[in-house]
This record gives structure tokens, C-alpha cells and sequence, in this order.
């Protein structure tokens, strides 16, 4: 109940009186109310307390608090983020995987070579268990947009075999031209696009 109050909430001071409610009554805090009051945060600092917060409340970390991070500022610490995920031993979600493909490559980085460096990480945590279509094609613009060309077709093809055979990717959101002169083929960009993904078992659509 107290969730859906302070997701109906749109001023700082009406989330105060929800929570002050809640300490009056003695109802602690759980994981869902954690996730709105980051989403509410406008500054760094306060955000960092708050998970502060959760950590001496014994409140573990998991993929929904992860994606309120990414989500809760238009340029999150996308290194930070990472690193707080791993360090709270959180299994990246296909949602985080996508997030992160997304954001990576408009990611100002904090020293020479971050942004490759973090995709890397991103890439290595991709499994059959968390990759799925939108994942195939965030992570395919962030390898074209973010790699040097050197590593692109050995990163394109492992991130292709660890989706599900059977993995239906969007034609319409696939990058078709730089894929195909990232792999190689022949014929029109779309065709090499399409068969580059389809010998790895995946549909296109």
C-alpha cells in the first residue's frame, strides 16, 4: 500500500508525509519502497545514502533497485552502477543488459578508454539466461558504436551464440549496414545482416 502512495506522489513533501506515516506505524521500508524513493532522488549524494540506508537495514540489492539506478538520472555513473551490482553479487537482468548496451555509447567517460573497457564487462555477463531480442540488438549498436573494428566481429558473434536458438531479433532496429561490414558477406547489407544472425540460430522479424 504504502508503494503505491509513494509512486502516486509527485512533491518531495508528499513522500515525506508517506514515510513519516510509515515510521509512525511501524512498517519498515521493504525493497519496492526503496526503488521509488531512488527513482524520486535528484541528486547523486542523496542516492548514495539511501543505499547506505538499505545496507545497514539488511535490504539486499536486486535487478529492480539496479534498473532504478540506471534509470533514475539522464546520465547515470554507468561504471559505478556496474561495480555496485557486482560487489552486491546481482545477476544482471536481460532489462540491465539492454539499459546498459543503450546508455553505453553516449557514456561520458571518466578516463580514456572507460567506455570500451565497461562494455567489455557488460558483454562478458551476457548468457543464455539474459539474453534475449532487444539485448541482441542494443548490444550489437553498442559493439559497432563503442569497440575499435578489430574486436568487433569476435564480440558480435559471442554475443549472438549466447542467445537462445530461436531468439527473435527486430529487423526494424538493427543496424543492418554496419553489421554486415562488421562481419563480412555478401549481397545487399540487409541479407549479410540476416544471415550473420540466422547461422547463429537466431530469427529476424
Amino acid at each position: 500500500v504504502f508503494a503505491i502512495l509513494l509512486r502516486a506522489c509527485t512533491r518531495d513533501a508528499q513522500r515525506a508525509a508517506v514515510l513519516e506515516d510509515m515510521e509512525a506505524r511501524g512498517v519498515k521500508p521493504d525493497v519496492v519502497v526503496y526503488s521509488m524513493r531512488l527513482r524520486a532522488c535528484r541528486k547523486e549524494q542523496e542516492r548514495a545514502r539511501l543505499l547506505g540506508e538499505m545496507r545497514a537495514r539488511g535490504i539486499p540489492l536486486n535487478a529492480s533497485i539496479i534498473e532504478t539506478l540506471l534509470e533514475a538520472e539522464r546520465s547515470p555513473d554507468l561504471e559505478g552502477v556496474w561495480n555496485t551490482m557486482n560487489r552486491a553479487g546481482v545477476f544482471p537482468s536481460s532489462k540491465t543488459l539492454s539499459s546498459m548496451f543503450a546508455a553505453l555509447p553516449n557514456w561520458r567517460e571518466p578516463r580514456p578508454g572507460a567506455q570500451a573497457a565497461l562494455l567489455r564487462r557488460v558483454l562478458a555477463a551476457a548468457s543464455r539466461k539474459n539474453v534475449v531480442g532487444r539485448v541482441v540488438t542494443a548490444g550489437i549498436g553498442a559493439i559497432l558504436r563503442v569497440l575499435p573494428a578489430r574486436e568487433r566481429p569476435g564480440a558480435l558473434r559471442a554475443l549472438v551464440e549466447r542467445a537462445r536458438p530461436g531468439t527473435v531479433v527486430s529487423e526494424q532496429h538493427l543496424p543492418s549496414e554496419a553489421l554486415a561490414a562488421a562481419v563480412g558477406g555478401w549481397g545487399k547489407p540487409e541479407d549479410a545482416a540476416r544471415a550473420f544472425l540466422e547461422r547463429a540460430g537466431l530469427q529476424v522479424r
